[in-house]
C-alpha cells in the first residue's frame, strides 16, 4: 500500500487532484453566476410586463373605455 502512495506521489496525482478541484469550484461558481443573471433578467422581464398592464388598465380606466 505504501508503494501505490510512493507512484501516486512521484506522477503528482494529488496535484492533479486539486487541480481538478479548483476548476470544479470554477465552473460551479460560473454556472450559479448564469444562473443569477438568468433569474435577474426573467425577474425584470416579469416586472416591466407587470408595468405596461397596468398602464394600459390605467389608460382604459381614465378614458373610460369598457374592456
Amino acid at each position: 500500500m505504501q508503494v501505490d502512495k510512493l507512484a501516486a506521489l512521484k506522477v503528482g496525482v494529488p496535484d492533479y487532484k486539486e487541480l481538478v478541484t479548483r476548476k470544479v469550484r470554477t465552473a460551479e461558481e460560473l454556472y450559479r453566476f448564469m444562473v443569477d443573471q438568468f433569474n435577474q433578467s426573467r425577474a425584470f422581464f416579469l416586472e416591466v410586463t407587470v408595468v405596461i398592464i397596468l398602464v394600459i388598465e390605467l389608460v382604459y380606466l381614465f378614458r373610460g373605455m369598457p374592456f
